[in-house]
């Protein structure tokens, strides 16, 4: 997920981690349905 939002010189992506985060603690996983 994080390849998804970083920028090509990948000097910006930790500025991003508590977005990121907040996206993958909100989705529901297809395996667990949680």
């Amino acid at each position: 997920m994080i390849a998804q939002y970083i920028e090509v010189h990948q000097s910006s992506w930790d500025e991003l981690l508590p977005e990121i985060t907040l996206a993958v603690n909100s989705s529901v996983a297809d395996s667990t349905g949680f």
